[in-house]
C-alpha cells in the first residue's frame, strides 16, 4: 500500500511541476484559471481511477471513488491547501449535486420487488443513516466554528 502511495505522490508532483511550468508560459489569467480547472478535475478523476484500481486488484469491500477519496485526504494534507482548480470544480460539481443521483435513484426504482420483500430493514436504514448524518455533521459544524471562533479571538 506504501509503495501505491508513493507512485501517486511522484505522480502529483510531476503533474504539478508541468502545470506550473504551462502556467509561466501562458502568463494570462484566462489560460491559468483553464489549466488548474483541468488539474483539478484530472486529480478527481485520478483519485477515482486508483480507487477503483485497488478495489480491483485488492478485492477490498468499498467502492472505488470512496477509496480514492481516501487516498486523496493524505495528499490535501501534504500540500496543506486544496488547489484552487481542485476548490472550483468540487463546488461546480456539488452545486449540480441532484443531478447525480438520478441514476442512483433509477437503480432503486428497478429494485422494487426485493424492496417489497425487505421494506421494514430499508426503511430503518434509511432513518438511522439520516440520523448518523444529521448528528456527525452537527458535530463537525460546532468543531470547526468553536476551531475558527479561536483564531480569530
Amino acid at each position: 500500500m506504501l509503495h501505491i502511495y508513493n507512485l501517486v505522490t511522484a505522480c502529483f508532483q510531476l503533474v504539478n511541476q508541468w502545470a506550473c511550468a504551462s502556467v509561466s508560459r501562458f502568463p494570462s489569467s484566462r489560460e491559468y484559471f483553464v489549466l488548474s480547472v483541468l488539474f483539478g478535475a484530472a486529480l478527481l478523476v485520478a483519485m477515482q481511477f486508483l480507487g477503483d484500481a485497488v478495489v480491483r486488484l485488492m478485492g477490498v469491500p468499498l467502492p472505488g471513488p470512496l477509496l480514492g477519496m481516501v487516498f486523496m485526504l493524505p495528499v490535501l494534507m501534504l500540500l496543506r491547501r486544496v488547489p484552487e482548480g481542485l476548490s472550483i470544480i468540487c463546488r461546480y460539481l456539488l452545486g449540480h449535486m441532484p443531478l447525480l443521483f438520478v441514476p442512483l435513484i433509477a437503480g432503486v426504482m428497478t429494485q422494487f420487488g426485493v424492496l417489497g420483500l425487505e421494506w421494514i430493514p430499508f426503511l430503518l436504514s434509511c432513518i438511522v443513516g439520516t440520523a448518523i448524518t444529521i448528528v456527525v455533521t452537527a458535530l463537525v459544524f460546532r468543531w470547526m466554528m468553536q476551531r475558527t471562533s479561536g483564531k480569530k479571538s
